[in-house]
């Protein structure tokens, strides 16, 4: 049974429990072709579905390191069971499978008492497997939510927020009504930890707060626990805590919540963070997707969100190229870039110079002679490329390389020969060490590339008339484009208005409060912008809502 410390299979005991621990499932998940990126992704038997072109229906818990298919009765189990059920071998295979996979030795049943975890705690397994996600979605360019931030108060981005946030609540459920589809909901996630004004602007304390995840840990709190619902039908609250327990967030637990958003129901995503640029705020942004910048007029204000945006640019790129000395000097350059002019296309040419040295034909000749050959000869490989090794042959080789050795880990003998577990073992770890080494040859462009079209910048100018704030929009815009090569876009402004101050006092969005008030045309506006809605569309589908929501002023 899987529950007893150690399994026997032919002549070895395997410790289960150490196996388990050893491997993460999505790395293994991944290892194995398995494209995960996102916590729920397409069934590895789809074809069983009625739908055979296989909508995203598995998900992992990296928590407890399993699987499971939502339609398939008999996919899902731990990272044992993916192994088996998704390569169709028997649970001895899988077994020795990892087992050479994490480097384990098979031993006498005296010797399977032995700790799995290296000394691990809890949470530092727990933080492994968020973090191994979080690298996954990376990689599909972020999490798809809105990050509102503003480096200054007095912007009135919270109110911002709360507003589109409840707009975006109303268009969704006019949609469902109208159209006869399926109710779409919309989170409001207040992320200012400390200062969390949400819970007022709604007039919604909530039973739990996100840090209740954390520190009652013996509760079993979710991410369903911390949604307070609204009066409206398809809207939720997320809050931080108004008091603070830590002064930071431990990186496990800004992953935690990262992988709680992803793996939320909810089909539009609306984040609040607070002042400042602090190490949680960049955390987060540096994994959110679209991040959209409230500015006003003052020259700290649009000097605030140039440095944002510069120094999550710089902090993705140091992260991307962790360990590359060679690149630290002009990353420092970059940050500070309106001193020197140091610019993105700098960057750029000095990170193809080193491609280009890196991939040198001799280079790369050299690699092939001490890693790619030995390993060939080893395995057997016969299968020869003509002419100058390049960058994209090498990637060929190792994929060859990697999915032959797969295929023997699951054999019993290698053209009649029988392969030992020693063998298999120091196959496996002689794969590692290639594809590690390899690393060298990646294009440091190609990464810097990726990173800068990954991000996605819009900016609310508040408090300002139209042109003054396309002004506004054009000086951030033109000095972002210059040093960082990216393109931020214009989602409006909306004028300064005595109705929209002190609007906290109402403890209700103010939409709801006062749909018909002038103030809130620019937000209209604005959200036909976010959603890519006709001119005006925002605007008629709330009032055509007009008696719904005087129901729901009464009642909130």
């Amino acid at each position: 049974m899987d529950t007893i410390d150690s399994i026997k299979t032919k002549n070895f005991f395997y410790n289960v429990d150490e196996i388990k621990a050893k491997n993460n499932i999505i790395q293994v998940a991944r290892e194995l072709g398995i494209k995960v990126n996102k916590s729920v992704i397409r069934c590895i038997k789809h074809y069983q579905h009625k739908d055979s072109n296989g909508y995203p229906s598995m998900s992992f818990n990296p928590i407890k390191n399993t699987f499971k298919c939502w339609v398939c009765p008999n996919v899902g189990g731990d990272v044992i069971d993916l192994v088996m059920q998704y390569k169709n071998v028997s649970r001895e295979k899988a077994l020795e499978y990892l087992a050479v996979r994490a480097g384990l030795k098979s031993s006498n049943s005296s010797e399977t008492k032995q700790n799995g975890n290296d000394g691990k705690s809890k949470d530092e397994i727990v933080e492994s497997y968020y973090r191994d996600f979080i690298e996954g979605m990376d990689k599909s360019g972020g999490l798809e939510a809105l990050a509102f931030v503003s480096l200054k108060g007095g912007t009135g981005k919270s109110m911002i927020v709360n507003n589109l946030a409840t707009i975006f609540s109303l268009i969704t459920k006019y949609i469902a009504e109208t159209e006869k589809k399926e109710l779409q909901y919309v989170e409001l996630i207040d992320l200012d930890f400390g200062k969390p004004d949400q819970r007022i602007l709604t007039g919604i304390e909530p039973e739990f707060y996100l840090e209740d995840i954390f520190y009652n840990r013996d509760s079993n709190l979710g991410w369903k626990d911390v949604r307070a619902k609204t009066k409206l039908p398809n809207l939720n609250l997320i809050s931080s805590c108004p008091v603070r327990k830590a002064q930071s967030l431990f990186y496990m637990h800004k992953n935690e919540i990262l992988f709680m958003m992803n793996d939320s129901n909810a089909n539009i995503k609306l984040t609040d963070f607070g002042g400042g640029i602090s190490n949680d705020i960049l955390d987060f942004l540096m994994n959110i997707r679209c991040k959209i910048c409230v500015v006003n007029d003052e020259v700290t204000s649009k000097e605030a969100i140039f440095n944002l945006i510069l120094t999550i640019i710089y902090d993705q790129l140091k992260k991307s190229f962790q360990g590359k000395k060679e690149i630290y000097h002009f990353l420092d350059n970059l940050r500070l870039c309106r001193k020197n002019g140091f610019t993105i296309e700098n960057l750029m040419e000095e990170l193809d110079k080193l491609d280009k040295k890196n991939t040198a034909r001799d280079s790369i000749e050299q690699f092939y002679s001490k890693f790619i050959e030995p390993i060939k000869k080893k395995l057997g490989c016969n299968w020869i490329i003509l002419g100058d090794k390049n960058h994209k042959d090498l990637r060929k080789e190792i994929e060859l390389i990697g999915n032959k050795i797969k295929d023997l880990l699951f054999k019993e003998s290698n053209n009649g020969k029988s392969i030992s577990f020693a063998e298999k073992t120091e196959l496996y770890k002689q794969y590692t060490e290639l594809k590690k080494e390899a690393v060298r040859f990646d294009s440091y462009k190609n990464k810097l590339d990726n990173i800068l079209h990954t991000n996605r910048f819009g900016i609310i100018v508040n408090k300002t008339n139209p042109e003054k704030a396309i002004s506004i929009y054009n000086e951030i815009a033109q000095k972002v484009k210059y040093f960082l090569g990216i393109k931020v876009g214009y989602l409006g402004n909306i004028k300064e208005s005595d109705s929209l101050r002190n609007i906290s006092n109402y403890r209700m969005p103010y939409v709801i409060y006062n749909y018909e008030d002038n103030a809130l045309i620019d937000l209209y506006s604005i959200s036909d912008r976010i959603l890519g809605l006709k001119e005006q569309s925002t605007e008629k589908i709330i009032y055509s809502q007009k008696d719904f929501i005087k129901d729901i002023k009464y009642n909130w």
